[in-house]
Order: C-alpha cells, then sequence, then structure tokens
C-alpha cells in the first residue's frame, strides 16, 4: 500500500511539473533575434588585390626583353588548408602570365643558352624554355615559355 501510494503521489507531482512546462512555454522559450547580431563585415572576405611586382632578371640572374604583367591568380596547394577568399598574391603562391613585347630573338636564346651552362635551372629544348629553382626559404619558381611564343608563364608556391 505504501508503495502504491508513493509511486501516484509520484505520478502527480510529474504531471503537474508537465503541466506547468507546457503552459509557461512562451516564458521559458528564448526568441532569437532576427536581425545579424555580428555585422556581416566582419565575416567578408578580404579583398586584398595586391600585384606582386616580378623582376624577372632577379630570380634568374638573366636580363629578358621588355615585357609586362598580363594576369596574376592566386592558388592554394593540396598541401595548406586555408580559405580560398583569405590567400592573396603577398602571401606567396600564385601564378603570373607576363606577355613580351616582342617574340625572343636569336641573341636572347643564345644568352639563354650560355646561362643554362653556368645554371642547372634552365632547361633548354628546341622550342621550349623552362627554369626551376627553389630558394633558401623552400619556395620554389617555374618558368616557362616557348621560343615561338610572347607568353611568359611563372608559378611561385610558398611553402
Amino acid at each position: 500500500m505504501q508503495k502504491k501510494k508513493f509511486i501516484s503521489s509520484l505520478l502527480i507531482l510529474l504531471a503537474a511539473i508537465l503541466f506547468i512546462i507546457t503552459f509557461n512555454r512562451k516564458r521559458i522559450t528564448f526568441a532569437a533575434p532576427l536581425t545579424d547580431t555580428v555585422p556581416a563585415e566582419v565575416f567578408s572576405p578580404t579583398k586584398k588585390k595586391d600585384a606582386v611586382k616580378i623582376d624577372l632578371k632577379t630570380i634568374t640572374a638573366v636580363t629578358f626583353p621588355k615585357y609586362k604583367l598580363t594576369k596574376q591568380t592566386v592558388f592554394i596547394p593540396d598541401s595548406i588548408s586555408i580559405a580560398a577568399d583569405e590567400e592573396n598574391m603577398t602571401n606567396g603562391n600564385y601564378i603570373a602570365i607576363l606577355t613580351l613585347d616582342t617574340l625572343p630573338d636569336k641573341s636572347f636564346i643564345q644568352t639563354l643558352k650560355a646561362a643554362s651552362v653556368k645554371d642547372t635551372c634552365w632547361k633548354i629544348n628546341d622550342t621550349y624554355i623552362s627554369y626551376a629553382r627553389k630558394e633558401k626559404n623552400g619556395g620554389k619558381y617555374n618558368i616557362s615559355f616557348s621560343t615561338k611564343g610572347k607568353q611568359i608563364i611563372l608559378t611561385y608556391s610558398h611553402p
């Protein structure tokens, strides 16, 4: 008998608690504000379009004919986990397309062949020239272009 009385009083207490919670729910529930609590500008990506100054003579120690920067694009290597909108040109990983004002002449090609004797970074083919160098800090330069074209592709990847 004592056990039945205890169970029934426990059920009545539980029913009373559920009744109070059900009808006072509007007061207990927190309504989230419909407006932003943090301004969107805080989360917007950084829009840095800093162009890196490219000097092929500094990179290769060979004087190139006059050229201009056509396009620079940031890329993110697979080994780095950084948001694409946080990466910019000055962070280091980029591809640049340079355009020569004139086609490479024979004297320039001869200069490159002479440089390739002293510097093993140069790989010279009949129609294709490439330069690959690793810096002391781990950065890698790759320069490639055709002897019959005006476009130079420069890739720099920072470790």
